[in-house]
Parts: C-alpha cells; sequence; structure tokens
C-alpha cells in the first residue's frame, strides 16, 4: 500500500538502533546541545546490545497517513557488520560490503555498495553520535506497550531532512528497545514495535547473500 523512500530509511534506523555488535567499546561523545541524560540512555542500550554475538528480532510496523493505515510484521537478524530484514515482499541483505535490496512484488533486485549506501545501519545508528547530525533530548518516562520506558526524542538539525523527529522508546527495566516512531514531513507516520528480540541466535552466513545467479528479474547495479 504505502512506498517511499522514508519507509526505507525508517527500516534501516530501526536496524540501524540494533546494528551495535559492531561497534565495541565505543563511547558516544555528547552531541552539542544534546541532552546529555538522553545520550546516555542511548548508550546505556548500545553497551547492552554490544555484548551480542547475533541477533533476531521480530517487529511490526504500522504505517499511516490521514485516514489510511498498513500493519506489516517483519523480522530482522544481525550478525557483526552482517544483517538482513524480510518484510512486506521485500528482502534487504548484507554480507558487510554489499546491499541487495530484492523487491518480490515488482521482481526487482537493487545492488549497492555499503560505503556507498547513505541508508546503511550503521550510519543511521551514529545519527545521535558523531557529526551532531540530530539534537536528543530526554521526554521523560512513559508507558509503551505495557512497560515503562524512557522517551528519547531525536530531531534533525538539517532543515532538508525527510523526517520531522524520531521518538525511541527504551524499556526502563533492560534498556531494550520497545518501540520507534518515525515522524515523515510528507505526512507518514511509521511506528516500530519491537515484539521480541532473541540474542546469539544460530544463523547461517547464507542469510547474508544474496545469489544472483537464481534470480531472473531486473537488476539494478548501483555500485
Amino acid at each position: 500500500m504505502f512506498r517511499s523512500t522514508i519507509m526505507m530509511r525508517s527500516l534501516f534506523f530501526l536496524l540501524g538502533l540494533f546494528f551495535l555488535t559492531a561497534l565495541h567499546a565505543q563511547k558516544s561523545p555528547i552531541v552539542e546541545s544534546s541532552d546529555a541524560r538522553a545520550v546516555g540512555f542511548l548508550d546505556k542500550m548500545k553497551t547492552k546490545f554490544s555484548g551480542y554475538k547475533t541477533l533476531q528480532a521480530n517487529f511490526k510496523l504500522t504505517i499511516k497517513l490521514e485516514n489510511q493505515s498498513e500493519v506489516q510484521q517483519g523480522i530482522m537478524y544481525v550478525s557483526g557488520d552482517k544483517f538482513r530484514v524480510e518484510i512486506h515482499g521485500q528482502h534487504i541483505i548484507s554480507d558487510g560490503k554489499t546491499v541487495w535490496y530484492h523487491d518480490m512484488t515488482n521482481n526487482q533486485l537493487q545492488i549497492n555498495n555499503v560505503d556507498d549506501n547513505v541508508m546503511s545501519p550503521a550510519s543511521l545508528l551514529k545519527i545521535y553520535e558523531q557529526g551532531g547530525k540530530v539534537i536528543c533530548g530526554y521526554m521523560g518516562e512513559e508507558t509503551v506497550n505495557g512497560k515503562t520506558t524512557n522517551e528519547i526524542e531525536m530531531k534533525p538539525k538539517d532543515r532538508n531532512a525527510d523526517y520531522g523527529k524520531i521518538s525511541v522508546f527504551l524499556d526502563k527495566a533492560n534498556d531494550q528497545i520497545v518501540q520507534a516512531i518515525v515522524f515523515g514531513k510528507d505526512g507518514m507516520k511509521y511506528t516500530f514495535d519491537v515484539e521480541r528480540i532473541v540474542p546469539n541466535v544460530v544463523v547461517g552466513n547464507d542469510r547474508f547473500f544474496f545469489d544472483q545467479s537464481k534470480f531472473t528479474g531486473e537488476v539494478i547495479d548501483l555500485r
């Protein structure tokens, strides 16, 4: 129903929040003008997840525009700098060097280099870190999905950014992500509810590779 660039960016933002195993022992510099308490909660989350070798997360994505809405179920896997997202007829796969976007609905495959991909999970995870791209604020405690959470709000410094703000809700009990909401400037609202997190799950390397020899659709190679 809904397809947009910001939806893809939103997916990568959520994945970026889990993309912590490749960032061991890094302490985030507090971004100028950001709330030190907000950045502190984000750092606690990162420290917790950096101890996982692999990760599986099941999530629900709700997309709303005015009186229209759509709910999609998704699953993601992370292993070091490798990742895989499966949602609504599309798979996003990376072996750490290449990113494959498989749109099964349109039988299309787009290929990017990770370094050239501005929507990579690692770069989106760092939006609250180096470069001061956002201002983070602590909004207080909020009950979300029956859990007491700490709400962190992120607003971009770039007025041309395609989102107005991002709200992240972290479980007060264990620092895990409960919900993330991306407010698009186009009126779209993307709500990610994290339903299940399985750390150190057994996952084969074949999940992080796309075999083009078996693909017969349109290929768009942007490398």
